[in-house]
C-alpha cells in the first residue's frame, strides 16, 4: 500500500521547469540576441542561430601586453607582476572563461603601459 501511494506520487511530480537566465546587468543588445537565439532553436532553425550565437561572448578571450614604453629595467618585474595577475584572473573565471595570450593578430584585451600618467581635475 505504501509503494503504491509513493509510486503515484512520484508518477505525479511534475519535472522543473528551466529556462536559460541572462545574468544580471547584461546589456539589452545581449538580452536581444539571446532571445533570438533561443527564438531560432526553438523553431529548429540552427543555421541562424549558429550565426546569431556568433556575436555572443566568447569563452576564449584572448590577450596581449605591450611592455614597448616600461623601462628596461622593469620589464622583467612588469612581466612576473603580468604573468601573475593573469594566472589569479584565470583563476577567478572559475572555467567560465579561458584567457589565451595573442602572439599575433589583435587580441580582445590589450594591455599597455605609460611611463607618465596624464593628471585629471
Amino acid at each position: 500500500m505504501i509503494s503504491a501511494l509513493i509510486c503515484f506520487v512520484a508518477l505525479n511530480q511534475k519535472a522543473p521547469v528551466v529556462d536559460y537566465s541572462v545574468p544580471l546587468g547584461a546589456s539589452t543588445q545581449f538580452h536581444e540576441v539571446v532571445n533570438q537565439v533561443k527564438s531560432k532553436l526553438f523553431a529548429k532553425d540552427f543555421t541562424s542561430a549558429a550565426a546569431l550565437a556568433k556575436v555572443l561572448p566568447q569563452s576564449v578571450v584572448t590577450y596581449r601586453f605591450n611592455f614597448s614604453k616600461v623601462p628596461k629595467e622593469l620589464r622583467e618585474s612588469f612581466q612576473q607582476s603580468a604573468s601573475f595577475a593573469i594566472d589569479s584572473w584565470q583563476k577567478n573565471l572559475d572555467g567560465k572563461a579561458t584567457l589565451v595570450e595573442s602572439k599575433s593578430g589583435v587580441p580582445n584585451i590589450l594591455f599597455s603601459f605609460e611611463q607618465v600618467l596624464q593628471k585629471t581635475a
